[in-house]
């Protein structure tokens, strides 16, 4: 913070005198400016108001353009009035302190102002190469907890912020990222994976491509498994599948693992 002080000699000499009315109280409420004229800089307002009211005005060359014209009245005013004309415009605000028996003005900058965002409403269609709806695609606000999944003509809405990305995912389609912007209704054209459809999936009566699976999917891998203790491969399997029960029946030593794949409940015929 650096004090500044002004050189009052030259407006000595001015036609038009400024009045000092009141300096009796040293409380901000108490004091009353007059300025001479309604149009000055910024440094000769600061000087006016430390010349009638007693106080030094104090603030950092590096925020405040003292050269700044700016426009004031001309009747009597209170400093509180006075200050905040001189200031205003300028991004400055002041606040006054006291000590060692004389008060000071203190010069900082305004607070910045937090911006307050309005979410957008975003809508859109999620779909294949073919121009056919994806159905139980997901569609996420990248980056935090808001998202949407597509419905059976894959139509989705979201809301969302100008500038936020849309993530936008379907087992058997490459990822798609969206930069929202002005359009709030889109089309979102999801390209297959070719790799990943080309896998051969090994199922139990069989070998079928991946693309021509209709039913749910199961994967576990190496990774899922290599830190685990195995006595068996379906002890691999142990909470790893979806759909999948693998359960020891009983506490026998060397009784096998039961698995059980989906309908666990069956009455008239076993999972196992």
């Amino acid at each position: 913070m650096k004090l500044k002080f002004f050189d009052l000699r030259p407006f000595l000499g001015m036609a038009a005198t400024i009045v000092l009315l009141c300096m009796a109280s040293p409380e901000a409420d108490a004091q009353t400016i007059r300025f001479g004229r309604n149009e000055m800089t910024l440094g000769n307002a600061f000087a006016e108001i430390e010349r009638q009211s007693g106080m030094t005005v104090a603030y950092n060359e590096n925020i405040t353009d003292t050269e700044r014209q700016v426009s004031v009245p001309t009747g009597e005013i209170s400093l509180d009035a006075a200050m905040q004309a001189v200031l205003k415009g300028t991004g400055l605000t002041y606040e006054i302190r006291s000590g060692g028996g004389k008060s000071q003005i203190i010069i900082t900058k305004e607070p910045e102002k937090a911006k307050t965002v309005v979410p957008v409403h975003y809508a859109g269609t999620v779909m294949d190469e073919n121009g056919e709806g994806i159905f139980g695609a997901t569609v996420v606000v990248k980056g935090t907890q808001k998202y949407a999944i597509t419905g059976q003509n894959g139509e989705f809405s979201i809301d969302a912020v100008k500038g936020d990305v849309l993530s936008i995912s379907c087992l058997g389609y490459d990822s798609e990222e969206i930069s929202l912007g002005e359009r709030v209704m889109m089309e979102i054209i999801l390209n297959e994976d070719s790799e990943l459809l080309n896998e051969s999936v090994v199922i139990g009566y069989g070998e079928v491509k991946r693309k021509d699976i209709t039913t749910a999917v199961s994967v576990v891998t190496t990774e899922d498994i290599e830190t685990r203790p195995m006595i068996s491969a379906a002890s691999a399997l142990q909470g790893r599948a979806a759909g999948v029960q693998v359960i020891q029946p009983s506490g026998m030593p060397g009784t096998s693992l039961s698995v059980r794949v989906r309908g666990a409940t069956s009455v008239q015929a076993s999972n196992e």
